[in-house]
């Protein structure tokens, strides 16, 4: 017989994260699909079979009643139900796992003030938020319920890769910023901040014509395009578009820098990859990973504004060898720390201080 868990975990389709789900793992947790009587998720579904499902998913929740904590990937309106209609005990926890745009597209006011306020009310039900990296844990701390407990995590390399990235000798005397991401137009686009990396590149390269930009992720072909046209008219002849490819470290070998100017990315783990490879990364201080980023030299972060990002990539390519060698050992050492067995423990250890600190809660102890 399959013992029973203490805590469950409540995740998206088609499916978690895959760091995410070993985080749940690590806190002895069921997983469970947010829409496991009704789907929805990835079905772009109506209104109506969305609402439906919430209800039904919340109760019908198997053993509802039973876990200690009810841990989800996410802030997802069937998990508010679950203490909106009063279907689990109070001592029972709601903590939300926060680690995308949600936080910060409430902030910034990319939400409709509808789901803005729908998405707020929600917030404040949890009882405990986790969050990868500071500034989203900030954003937490704003949102949430007067007495919800909030817990700064990071996001970590899976441990093989980690090793490998190690063992990369960027060539810093090249000419060559990188970037990784998969974008579809829309919201993700923006997310990452891309518009802003193909206008920054612009300027650069109108005052360096040697730069390239290589682009390496799924972006389609007739939206790359149209924004290479409207944001890079004249640089868009040195922008590779590589797509998605096998021979990633290939590619880190090639570049000096990593720009990744990102609106409100919760943490960006593709910045600390970079970095594992020994090249510095020039990100926006509205990326979650810019901590890491801040341990080898906080002037790599600069304010979301093309010409202020122009002319750090200008600034950067004008140094002497042996600085920009000096920025790739540091890299190394900095990115070094953040391996998935780090986040791992460091989650466990979050969900751990947060069950002791709801305990002395309930008992009057501060």
């Amino acid at each position: 017989m399959t013992s029973r868990k203490k805590n469950i975990f409540i995740h998206g389709r088609p499916s978690g994260h895959p760091l995410h789900m070993k985080y749940g793992a690590s806190v002895d947790a069921e997983f469970v699909f947010v829409d496991h009587i009704l789907r929805w998720h990835d079905k772009g579904s109506g209104k109506t079979r969305k609402y439906t499902s919430w209800l039904l998913s919340s109760a019908f929740l198997p053993r509802k009643r039973s876990y200690s904590l009810i841990i989800s990937e996410g802030p997802h309106f069937m998990v508010g139900m679950l203490r909106w209609l009063r279907l689990i005990r109070k001592k029972q926890k709601l903590i939300a796992l926060l680690d995308n745009e949600t936080l910060y597209f409430i902030d910034s006011g990319y939400y409709k003030k509808r789901t803005k306020n729908a998405l707020v009310r929600l917030i404040k039900k949890y009882d405990g938020i986790i969050s990868a990296g500071k500034m989203e844990a900030d954003l937490a701390r704003k949102y949430a319920g007067p007495n919800a407990i909030v817990k700064q995590i990071f996001n970590g390399i899976e441990d093989k890769r980690l090793s490998k990235l190690l063992s990369i000798q960027p060539n810093t005397n090249s000419n060559n910023i990188l970037f990784i991401g998969n974008i579809g137009a829309g919201w993700r686009s923006w997310y990452k901040g891309f518009d802003i990396l193909l206008k920054s590149f612009e300027i650069a390269w109108q005052n360096n014509s040697l730069l390239h930009l290589q682009l390496i992720g799924l972006i389609d072909s007739t939206y790359l395009d149209e924004l290479t046209r409207e944001f890079a008219p004249k640089s868009k002849v040195n922008i590779d578009y590589i797509g998605y490819t096998s021979e990633l470290d290939k590619y880190l070998t090639q570049s000096s820098l990593y720009l990744h100017p990102a609106r409100g990315e919760a943490w960006g783990i593709s910045v600390t990859e970079a970095m594992a490879a020994g090249i510095m990364p020039l990100v926006s201080n509205l990326t979650g990973s810019q901590e890491a980023v801040a341990k080898v030299d906080p002037d790599y972060i600069v304010e979301l504004d093309e010409n202020k990002i122009a002319a750090k990539i200008l600034s950067h390519f004008g140094k002497e060898t042996i600085a920009k060698n000096q920025l790739a050992e540091k890299c190394k050492i900095i990115a070094e720390f953040y391996s998935e067995t780090n986040a791992i423990r460091a989650f466990s250890e979050a969900i751990a201080e947060m069950e002791v600190e709801f305990t002395k809660k309930q008992t009057g102890n501060t």
